[in-house]
């Protein structure tokens, strides 16, 4: 059998080398330093010199065969690394429940691409059919966690609400935000169901994962999103997937939540005051919200979800463990896999982004900082050593006051106030007496 034209010449070469041998064994020649004492010793030399032919022809032929392997691709002679991560596309869809006749009222549904990674990184795409001139991405480089809303467009103004033209997003100027990681924090609530179903497994501890803000809750701005408790279950031995989380209500852990914001405004402040009072109210050890996953695979030693719900049951706040019935619904299923050699993390960034960092945050008695905003116009991401960055954040911080102002600080201003009164009256009440004693 020939491989193809290429192999004629050293077929041709080999060939003429075993013809070369044939009459060279036929002919009676000796091998270098034997000499046969006999005719009858020369019959069997030639014998067993034609046996030897014989093989030798047999493993020239199949050296021939396999003479066109080297041609091959590299990829089949040189060894690559196995892939390490996975890409997971799909669908989630999220509804509002009806109290009294228990049907979805509201529906929409977003398109996603997640990619994950075995060590823990993750990045996800996602587009909303609520604001289709949008889509976000996000990412987590097992530090930090990205997040950019792309528009395509934007409001004409500020007092109308028609669409402007379509900007290139190369062109646009976008919001984002940087925060420590691991929790997706920055992403309208369904998006963040479908992160901790495809990543919670992989880039969660079970400590980690007790303790996260409540996926359907604001953790920026509502401060019962960690007045609750919860309870993992997974699929072991078999591998550890996360196949069940309930969401039960508890006392705070921390007085300031480490990733609430204070409010600065009087009508955030009274919102604050609100959720306190409905905190104070809130009984303990109730169910709140149910995680579960309905079917999963395994995939280049990832677990992975391919159908999952998430229920959250009214106002989340006080509903017995009994209560099947919803205020609102998340369901995503996962309708293709595919392998990948690494997650890109963090995200590219097209065109100008307006950031939000909460890498810089601070507190002291009078001054409080959640985040330090910047802008990025070179596409890299900037790191907490900038010194840029540094220099801001050092001159900010002492430019936040608190809302409202501390009561010492009240104090200080009230007895400031007081001596200034009394310092501008001394002059009044000198004047006053004189002109009495006279």
């Amino acid at each position: 059998m020939r491989a193809g034209p290429w192999a004629n010449a050293a077929d041709t070469a080999a060939m003429s080398h075993l013809r070369k041998l044939d009459r060279s064994w036929d002919s009676g020649a000796m091998r270098p330093g034997h000499r046969s004492a006999s005719p009858s010793g020369r019959a069997t030399s030639s014998g067993l010199c034609s046996l030897q032919c014989l093989v030798l022809r047999t493993w020239l032929q199949a050296l021939l065969t396999l003479a066109p392997l080297p041609l091959l691709p590299a990829a089949s002679t040189i060894a690559t690394e196995p892939p390490t991560a996975v890409r997971l596309s799909g669908t989630a869809f999220y509804s509002f429940i009806d109290w009294d006749t228990s049907r979805p009222i509201v529906q929409h549904h977003d398109q996603f691409l997640f990619d994950l990674s075995a060590d823990g990184a993750w990045s996800m795409i996602t587009r909303s059919t609520i604001d289709t001139n949008a889509h976000f991405v996000a990412a987590y480089d097992k530090t930090n966690v990205y997040t950019i809303y792309y528009a395509t467009r934007g409001l004409k103004d500020r007092e109308s609400f028609p669409w402007g033209d379509p900007v290139p997003l190369e062109k646009g100027n976008h919001l984002a935000t940087v925060s420590p990681g691991p929790y997706l924090l920055d992403f309208w609530s369904p998006h963040v169901v479908t992160w901790l179903a495809l990543a919670g497994s992989v880039s969660l501890t079970d400590d980690e994962l007790t303790h996260m803000p409540a996926p359907w809750r604001d953790a920026r701005q509502d401060l019962l999103a960690y007045a609750f408790a919860v309870e993992p279950a997974y699929a072991l031995p078999h591998a550890k997937i996360l196949t069940q989380a309930l969401f039960f209500t508890a006392p705070l852990r921390h007085t300031e939540p480490p990733y609430l914001e204070s409010p600065t405004t009087a009508s955030a402040y009274r919102s604050r005051i609100q959720q306190q009072e409905m905190l104070r109210m809130l009984p303990h050890g109730r169910l709140a919200a149910r995680y579960t996953v309905q079917q999963w695979t395994n995939l280049a030693g990832l677990a992975i979800p391919l159908l999952y719900r998430f229920e959250v049951y009214p106002l989340g706040l006080g509903v017995d463990i009994t209560n099947q019935t919803p205020a609102s619904l998340v369901t995503g299923q996962v309708t293709n896999v595919a392998l990948l050699p690494a997650v890109t993390a963090p995200p590219t960034i097209l065109g100008t982004l307006s950031v939000r960092d909460y890498r810089f945050r601070y507190r002291d008695a009078r001054n409080v900082l959640d985040f330090l905003r910047y802008g990025i116009t070179n596409g890299m991401w900037k790191s907490t050593n900038d010194l840029f960055l540094r220099a801001g954040f050092e001159v900010v911080k002492v430019r936040s006051p608190r809302y409202p102002p501390s009561r010492d600080l009240l104090v200080k201003r009230a007895t400031l106030i007081g001596i200034l009164g009394l310092a501008l009256a001394l002059p009044f009440i000198f004047h006053r007496l004189v002109h009495r004693a006279r």
